[in-house]
């Protein structure tokens, strides 16, 4: 019922940790749902899987394990939209919060999926978004090691005290200390909510970091962004050149609180010349929520081995898990007519260990089936591996995806602005750029009253109530009909 395909150990551990969980994610839907009804709400809802779509709460609470790291998950679909109107075909989402960054790879308009995912150290069978965890975000703490280098994260200070600027009892430097010290912020934020204490913050990266590694104030702020910014270099990497991508092809989606503040420094160290930073990047995941459509996955393990290929018996198999996917739709209300199915393998080459998932292109098991989706698994192992061999490829698991739109919330186009952008322009102030060589004014912009249309040259700063763009100095950001900010470097 949890994992219907082989590997006794995987199997074993996946269907652990979905009864461990259980009672409490059992715990969570019952009392949401009765504080739904206590206050006169009579309806249904859905949960994130971390495969990227959504099930019922029902669903939800007999497989709660679908549910692990579904969060980020939903940063990943709110990418995938964000892209698709802004006609971007190839994406990166970078989602950079308090505490860590997500990071995941979009390939002609689809997410990537992993089915060797973990929780923890426990392995998970199941089709995950392929996305990569760091610890670094705006809460990771800097310091200086026993050896005499500056480190960042994964120690966080979390919300709680949080940055030294919050006042509220953290006594260890951080990146968002780093930004404030270095101007990107303002000592107002959240609306003017939540005052900053920039002269504690330099006073900690002065004392904990300048000092001993015997550097100016400035200086030691700006190198504790720096090694910020090349680990979730490293990030992106990971999901992208190690996973056969070239990052140079691709846009960078930046959101999260502290995303659109890193993403040009972040996509000069990766070549990409296009940065893209939604109207309201702090709260882009929930748009993730909106957008995402029901899914479910289902698998069998079938071993076929060449040259004896049951295809009669693989549309047996196909066709009862498209039954049951057909069944779950239905009981989740989807009508007929929104119901879509697509066929999945696992490859591999004779006598290996791992497989590699490729989409079958038909709905029916042909001979030329076959073929076509053993020559795209050859195309795919070179692009994973840098190899493929002329060796006979094994089917071992057979796998459909079955998806339901129940009706998402289109983001809604703005009406194109009369004003020139420096109408929108709030107050000036110094920030400091590696590429500029120290502080440069800097024209700080109200971002709710930037119009679609508007241009914005760099150095610049765009502040909303829920995160801050910086645009950096020889790129230019341009507001589109859905109000996102597309950056790019000047021509």
């Amino acid at each position: 019922e949890v994992l219907a395909v082989f590997r006794e150990y995987e199997r074993t551990i996946t269907t652990v940790l979905n009864a461990y969980v259980m009672p409490l994610v059992s715990s969570y839907i019952g009392s949401l749902e009765s504080s739904l009804r206590a206050n006169g709400i009579d309806a249904s809802f859905s949960i994130m899987k971390s495969n990227g779509g959504m099930i019922g709460a029902g669903a939800a609470v007999r497989q709660p394990v679908h549910t692990a790291l579904s969060g980020p998950a939903a940063g990943v679909m709110a990418t995938l939209q964000i892209a698709k109107n802004t006609g971007v075909t190839n994406s990166i989402s970078f989602d950079m919060g308090g505490t860590s960054t997500d990071v995941s790879l979009l390939r002609e308009g689809s997410p990537t999926t992993n089915l060797a995912g973990r929780l923890g150290n426990w392995p998970i069978q199941l089709p995950m978004l392929d996305i990569v965890t760091i610890g670094c975000g705006g809460g990771s703490i800097a310091n200086v090691s026993p050896y005499g280098s500056l480190t960042v994260g994964p120690a966080s200070a979390g919300a709680v005290p949080g940055p030294v600027c919050y006042a509220k009892g953290g006594t260890a430097p951080t990146v968002t200390d780093a930004n404030l010290v270095l101007g990107r912020i303002n000592n107002q934020i959240a609306g003017g909510t939540l005052p900053l204490d920039a002269d504690s913050a330099a006073r900690s990266i002065q004392e904990q970091i300048a000092a001993p590694l015997k550097m100016d104030l400035h200086a030691a702020a700006s190198g504790i962004l720096s090694i910020a910014n090349n680990t979730m270099v490293g990030a992106i990497r990971n999901v992208s050149v190690e996973r056969g991508h070239d990052p140079r092809e691709f846009s960078l989606v930046a959101y999260g609180g502290a995303g659109p503040m890193h993403a040009i420094d972040v996509a000069r160290l990766l070549g990409i010349n296009q940065v893209v930073a939604p109207l309201h990047p702090g709260i882009a995941s929930a748009y993730g929520l909106l957008v995402a459509e029901l899914k479910n996955d289902y698998a069998r393990t079938s071993l076929q081995t060449p040259p004896d290929y049951d295809l009669d018996g693989m549309e047996r198999v196909y066709a009862e898990m498209e039954g049951e996917g057909r069944d779950w739709l239905r009981e989740e209300g989807v009508p007929q007519d929104r119901h879509v199915f697509s066929r999945w393998a696992d490859l591999r080459y004779a006598h290996q260990g791992s497989e590699v998932t490729v989409a079958f292109s038909t709905t029916q098991v042909t001979t030329k089936a076959i073929h076509e989706v053993i020559e795209v698994f050859h195309n795919r192992h070179q692009q994973l591996f840098g190899f493929a061999l002329d060796q006979p490829v094994e089917i071992v698991t057979l796998r459909v995806a079955a998806s339901g739109d129940v009706g998402s919330v289109d983001m809604p186009r703005l009406s194109c602005g009369l004003d020139a952008p420096d109408k929108a322009i709030a107050s000036q102030r110094q920030v400091f750029f590696d590429e500029a060589g120290g502080f440069v004014p800097c024209g700080v912009y109200d971002r709710d009253r930037l119009a679609p249309g508007n241009s914005i040259d760099g150095p610049a700063i765009l502040e909303g109530m829920d995160s801050t763009v910086l645009i950096n100095p020889g790129w230019t950001g341009k507001i589109d009909e859905y109000g996102n900010c597309i950056m790019e470097p000047g021509k």
